[in-house]
């Protein structure tokens, strides 16, 4: 699999770097580099937003999963361990918090409040000054939202579900076949949802569905531009797509064949807003 950069309007797109058995990556918004999660070679590493080495852990995960990026480093979940990692910005472990069953999922909202989706274990919350919080809510997916709250998917039954900052269940939708999710920052608590039969829909805070983008084919994974105004969706089929908000536009990115992830950088080395990070298959 290659690593690539690509432009804003998806016309340019760089050779990045070679990678193997990618469970993930996640890009620092402010400064482009890129965490690399290689779930089978047990190594979690970051390259600069010029493709550069940087530093590089295959000592300590052994099954890095997901991860997500916070003021000064990075957190990963690792459910082969099981545990969570906080890894700081020149690559030490400050933390590794075994208490996690199964951890698939990491989101944080913009208090510093940490949300895990911890499989059988249920959904997470810790940080902020708050009392650790338990949700007894089987789950996979969790995307954390600016009150404290959080949506929750779990895939084994469909199930869509948001709760609030005491856990308390709110919403409950069945939305089959989920690939991908990710905050809308112009819909208050709404979420981007990538949907068989391979749609992208947007929901609102009360799970309804306001926009529907029917482009992808066999979608992989999704990210959202800073400002909200476009969407960047990997696809199997297709490559990488680069779709309007409201559907006006869409383009495929050069040269990139089968897309498996994609993360949106806001202004990585000097480029425009809404550049992403994509890995193709």
């Amino acid at each position: 699999a290659t690593l690539w950069r690509v432009a804003p309007d998806g016309r340019e797109r760089r050779d990045f770097v070679r990678v193997l058995d990618v469970t993930g990556v996640e890009v620092d918004p402010a400064t482009g580099s890129v965490l690399v999660l290689e779930f089978f070679a047990r190594r979690v590493r970051v390259l600069d937003s010029a493709g550069n080495p940087g530093w590089s852990d295959d000592a300590t995960a052994r099954g890095p999963f997901a991860a997500v990026r916070v003021a000064d480093g990075w957190w990963v979940a690792d459910p082969s361990t099981p545990a969570l990692l906080r890894y700081t910005d020149t690559g030490q472990v400050a933390v590794r918090d075994t208490t996690y069953r199964l951890p698939l999922d990491v989101s944080v909202d913009a208090g510093g409040r940490l949300w895990v989706a911890d499989g059988p274990g249920g959904a997470r919350r810790s940080g902020g000054g708050d009392v650790d919080l338990r949700v007894p809510v089987v789950c996979d997916r969790v995307i954390a939202l600016p009150d404290g709250g959080a949506w929750l998917y779990r895939s084994t039954d469909d199930a869509l579900l948001r709760v609030d900052a005491t856990g308390n269940e709110l919403v409950s939708r069945i939305v089959p076949g989920v690939t991908a999710v990710a905050a809308d920052p112009l819909t208050p608590s709404g979420l981007w949802l990538l949907e068989e039969p391979g749609d992208a829909v947007l929901r609102d805070g009360a799970g309804e569905e306001i926009l529907r983008r029917p482009e992808p084919v066999v979608p992989a994974d999704l990210a959202v531009s800073a400002d909200g105004s476009v969407l960047w969706i990997a696809d199997r089929a297709e490559g990488l797509l680069r779709v309007t908000r409201e559907g006006g536009e869409v383009r495929r990115a050069r040269g990139i064949n089968a897309g498996a992830w994609v993360a949106v950088a806001d202004d990585p080395a000097g480029a425009a807003p809404g550049s992403p990070a994509a890995l193709p298959r």
